[in-house]
């Protein structure tokens, strides 16, 4: 009798573990392409263009897009003229990081959306006289979901030769 009870006892205990783990596994969306359209300007900023296409398992309100406001090299950097087209957001510092919130916090998303994305990041004086950097994570860290595809391009302020890049 001992023995069943503790075997009931386990086999519970087992399925509260692989239910809690299937539920916090599940995604609430996926993004099934993610285009980047970035213009380099000579004052070391960037204006970028993201369009986020979602498809959505769960109901949401939106997403979330984080932007770090600290460089690769953990220089401060400055993001500004956020706007996100034809979707209400705000945003909010949290930690080192503006988050987007976007979405209408009264109503859900539709099952497909298209969010488009506009701001300028500007990193500062890079102290590099011989030459000029571009480092740029272009889909960031925090995505805690399944990206299908990511295209991006970039325009740079002048030629330059594609020999002398590393």
């Amino acid at each position: 009798m001992k023995r069943n009870l503790m075997l009931c006892i386990f086999a519970c205990i087992l399925m509260l573990t692989i239910v809690t783990e299937t539920a916090y596994g599940a995604e609430a969306f996926s993004i099934t392409s993610y285009d980047i359209d970035i213009t380099v300007y000579e004052n070391n900023s960037y204006a970028v263009i993201e369009t986020i296409n979602v498809r959505f398992i769960e109901q949401r309100h939106g997403i979330i897009r984080s932007l770090p406001l600290r460089t690769n090299r953990g220089k401060p950097a400055l993001i500004s003229h956020i706007d996100v087209f034809e979707h209400k957001f705000s945003t909010e510092k949290v930690s080192n990081n503006i988050e987007i919130k976007i979405g209408d916090p009264d109503k859900y998303a539709s099952f497909s959306e298209r969010y488009t994305i506009g701001y300028v990041y500007t990193i500062g004086d890079d102290y590099l006289n011989d030459r000029d950097e571009l480092y740029w994570n272009l889909i960031g860290n925090d995505w805690d979901c399944t990206i299908e595809n990511v295209t991006f391009k970039i325009n740079m302020p002048k030629s330059f030769a594609p020999d002398r890049l590393y």
